[in-house]
């Protein structure tokens, strides 16, 4: 379900057709009728229609296991409303603190709290060699560094006091 994963992902934003087939039909070992060269390739049937029906069957896929996550908008694909993602409540957590906290807010050390319990740890481990992954990965690990060097500041100024 790892398509699946990565189109959810993505979605913070609506993604076109093309780009979700992309998602949806990744590049996969070759196998023995793939030239004997044994590296990464495209599926050999992932054509436009091919990769429309395996987009197709993704939001079907997860409403059997998830229940309504993704909706289909014209030529597009979003999430669903109401649907939350873990790594987007913590980087609006994160975002939020760390205002807070430049801000001298009284309540910033409980809100650092509040945000590091929300981080998962690293995003996405098993694909973790997957470019698509990195930036967001290393977003969400900066934040999660800055949460605690704010939270080691806001506990040295209340230890000085």
């Amino acid at each position: 379900m790892a398509e699946a994963t990565g189109l959810a992902l993505a979605m913070g934003r609506r993604l076109q057709e093309l780009r979700c087939v992309e998602l949806a039909a990744p590049l996969r070992p070759a196998g023995p009728g793939a030239g004997g060269r044994g590296g990464r390739h495209p599926v050999a049937d992932a054509g436009p229609g091919v990769g429309r029906r395996r987009l197709n069957n993704v939001p079907a896929r997860l409403r059997r296991d998830c229940g309504d996550l993704m909706v289909r908008q014209g030529d597009a694909l979003r999430l669903a409303p109401g649907t939350d993602l873990d790594v987007t409540a913590f980087a609006e957590s994160a975002d939020a603190t760390l205002d807070a906290a430049r801000s001298s807010n009284p309540d910033a050390g409980a809100l650092c709290l509040e945000a590091v319990v929300l981080y998962q740890g690293e995003l996405l481990p098993g694909d973790r060699y997957e470019d698509w992954t990195a930036s967001r990965r290393v977003r969400l690990a900066r934040l999660y560094l800055d949460l605690l060097d704010a939270l080691a500041d806001l506990t040295a100024l209340l230890t000085d006091h």
